[in-house]
């Protein structure tokens, strides 16, 4: 199970924990610690920060969670839109074969950059950053569908028009799915500033009354070993 924190804030909490547990069972501790500065507000500073990090792994595990589903989803969604496109591409390439200038315009052939007549075939995967693969897969159902001259022909190749538009709207889908994974992404990255940030405010009170309770005993061990002060 996630629990929002890297290892080192899984130590900070347990240590954190266990000196506030002490804090509120051992009345000697507490009043060796006043005297040192560390005050009922301190203590209670000290449980605002606790709770703090606490809620920030929280939201952190929550926000970690709601990415890893996003992605499964969207690698489903993927599969699926590409499955369509893929029997598309194939139809297009054989039926329009021969007509380059029917193929640039679906996106199935691009004009080289050299200035001379030729094309060539765009390399699309199904593993193309969405980034790119969603812009191009919506020029391809949308000139498709509002293309008289290839709709007609598509619809007698298997592809009518109803199935173009059923396509289309699978792609809408892996797009919204693509922007949900995407913000997911986002607060994810965001929630685990947050936590880091509460993390080591709670840090660095811990180890400050941590030295201070070390000073405090090494300060016991010396007054033992010396004996008592005779008057």
């Amino acid at each position: 199970m996630q629990t929002g924190m890297t290892q080192d804030q899984t130590n900070i909490m347990s240590e954190a924990r266990s000196m506030a547990h002490k804090a509120k069972t051992n009345p000697e501790f507490v009043q060796l610690m006043a005297e040192h500065g560390y005050d009922q507000a301190s203590w209670g500073y000290f449980d605002e920060l606790i709770a703090t990090a606490a809620e920030s792994a929280y939201i952190r595990a929550q926000a970690e969670a709601t990415k890893l589903g996003g992605t499964d989803t969207l690698q489903q969604q993927r599969v699926g839109v590409w499955r369509l496109a893929q029997r598309l591409i194939t139809i297009c390439y054989v039926v329009f074969k021969g007509q380059t200038e029917l193929l640039i315009r679906l996106g199935l052939h691009r004009s080289r950059r050299d200035g001379s007549d030729t094309s060539y075939r765009p390399k699309m995967t199904c593993d193309t950053p969405l980034e790119t693969l969603i812009p191009w897969l919506r020029n391809l159902f949308a000139v498709a569908q509002t293309s008289p001259e290839i709709a007609a022909v598509l619809a007698k190749h298997g592809f009518p028009a109803a199935k173009l538009a059923e396509s289309a709207a699978v792609l809408e889908t892996l797009a919204e799915a693509h922007h949900t994974r995407e913000q997911a992404t986002i607060n994810r990255t965001e929630a685990c500033l947050k936590r880091n940030g509460a993390f080591n405010a709670l840090a660095k009170w811990l180890r400050c009354a941590q030295r201070t309770q070390e000073d405090i005993e090494r300060e016991e061990r010396r007054t033992m070993a010396n004996g008592p002060v005779l008057g």
